[in-house]
């Protein structure tokens, strides 16, 4: 006889099941898995992306136009919208715009700069019920358009310049405060470089919004935005167009405060609302009084405002004080209890100190359970009132004194000299340290009570003005 096996051959066959079931279940749990992440992919038509993206190159984000797009060659091969063939002069265009650009950054970049400066805000076809015209010919030849035309010439001419684009649909929030609880319809787009998503919105770069009204504008607050501060604002249908690792839903976006990139790009930074509530909430609870701090840059200039449900302004109901070079204190005074809605502007060094041409760059609402009883709230503060660090007021913060009343006057300011002026009369502060004033007095019957300061004792230059009742 031969010899045999002398394994048992049900053994044997068990250790064969042994192995296998499992194989045959990790087998299963990968088809099961792969199948499940096919639900998460995105559309048909939709870019695929990453989350969350390499650092954005803010080295192109520099709020300057690059100079190569108003030359004369690209001035005079620029189509206008009327060529037999489109494709092949927009094809010609992108060639003499990034003549010689490697840089595929760059590339976006020109092409978001030229869009920005030669395509007008349509203001007349956005108040239109239908939005029409929006094609590339039409957008070329009238030079205007509205987001989905601005979207569509930056995808257009990306795809000419070899850099993949998609057109991403959603909803944003208006930094106008008639519009605070409001989410409106808007296309900007997502470009796709070196196998990273970045997000681009030329519309909100070429126009800001100026006493409800479109301006032209040029900005790359929006170009290549990191997805942290895009999700203030934007908030796309297909939520991996995010590029946030936790998408949020629209409760959450909507539960936030609207801040624009405008804030980021400026250098702000908030350190804290005086209520002791989460700055990352867009509603804040307060009575009579909420503060909110603020650090910028030495050159940065803030201001304030606060606004009724309708969007109209409450005159004189927030102040900007400057504390030193690099922190701000924004007082916001409600006049009653209800909801009422409040504004950081910011301005960059070259700008004016007023709020009507100061960029709005954060908006969040006040729930007051009480309101401040003075009405104006604070007093009429004047152009140099925040120019000079560490210079502020420190009482009284009520806008309206009473004649005959007893008040205590504390200024902050490094001048040699602070008074109190009405009419003809001068009551000069004393300079109790280096950098403080003070004086108890009594209210003088007039109209107005001013303070003024000076550093040669013989010209005052005015920073704060009262109402006397």
């Amino acid at each position: 006889m031969g010899t045999a096996d002398s394994r048992n051959p049900r053994q044997a066959g068990y250790r064969i099941l042994s192995f296998a079931i499992p194989l045959m279940l990790f087998v299963l749990l990968l088809m099961s898995c792969a199948s499940v992440l096919s639900l998460f992919r995105p559309q048909p038509g939709h870019l695929s992306v990453q989350s969350p993206p390499q650092p954005q190159p803010d080295r192109y984000r520099n709020g300057k136009p690059d100079p190569r797009v108003t030359s004369a060659a690209v001035a005079s091969t620029a189509p206008r919208g009327t060529e037999p063939d489109l494709s092949s002069a927009l094809q010609r265009f992108i060639e003499v715009l990034t003549a010689g650009e490697t840089d595929p950054f760059m590339k976006v970049k020109l092409i978001h700069d030229w869009i920005a400066l030669s395509i007008e805000y349509d203001e007349e076809m956005a108040q239109q019920e239908f939005v029409r015209g929006q094609d590339l010919a039409t957008v070329l030849r009238t030079r205007k358009a509205v987001c989905a035309g601005y979207a569509r010439l930056l995808s257009a001419m990306s795809a000419a310049a070899g850099v993949e684009t998609v057109l991403v649909n959603g909803r944003v929030r208006s930094i106008g405060v008639a519009s605070a609880g409001d989410l409106t319809p808007h296309v900007w787009n997502l470009v796709r470089i070196d196998g990273r998503a970045y997000l681009v919105d030329v519309t909100f770069d070429a126009a800001t919004i100026v006493r409800g009204r479109h301006v032209q504008s040029y900005s790359t607050d929006y170009l290549f935005a990191p997805p942290e501060q895009m999700r203030f604002t934007h908030l796309p249908d297909v939520d991996a167009y995010q590029l946030l690792q936790k998408p949020m839903d629209e409760k959450a976006f909507m539960s936030q405060p609207l801040i624009t990139p405008s804030f980021f790009s400026l250098g702000l930074s908030i350190v804290s609302p005086a209520s002791g509530s989460s700055p990352l909430s867009g509603t804040l609870r307060t009575s009579g009084i909420c503060e909110l701090e603020i650090e910028a840059p030495p050159d940065a200039v803030l201001d304030g405002g606060l606004y009724r449900s309708d969007g109209r302004e409450i005159q004189r109901a927030a102040i900007a004080h400057r504390l030193s070079p690099v922190r701000w204190r924004i007082q916001y005074a409600v006049p009653s209890t209800g909801l009422w809605h409040a504004m950081v502007f910011a301005a960059r060094p070259q700008e004016r100190k007023d709020s009507a041409t100061m960029s709005g760059v954060l908006r969040f609402s006040l729930q007051a359970s009480a309101g401040w009883p003075s009405s104006p709230a604070f007093p009429l503060t004047y152009a140099l009132y925040g120019e000079r660090p560490g210079e502020y007021l420190v009482a009284p913060l009520t806008g309206v004194l009473s004649a005959g009343s007893r008040q205590e006057f504390r200024y902050v300011s490094k001048a040699a000299y602070a008074a109190l002026l009405y009419g003809s009369n001068f009551l000069p502060l004393h300079k109790v340290s280096p950098d403080r004033f003070e004086l108890a007095t009594t209210v003088p019957r007039t109209d107005t009570l001013k303070l003024a300061i000076s550093d040669d004792g013989s010209i005052y230059r005015t920073v704060l003005l009262w109402d006397v009742r």
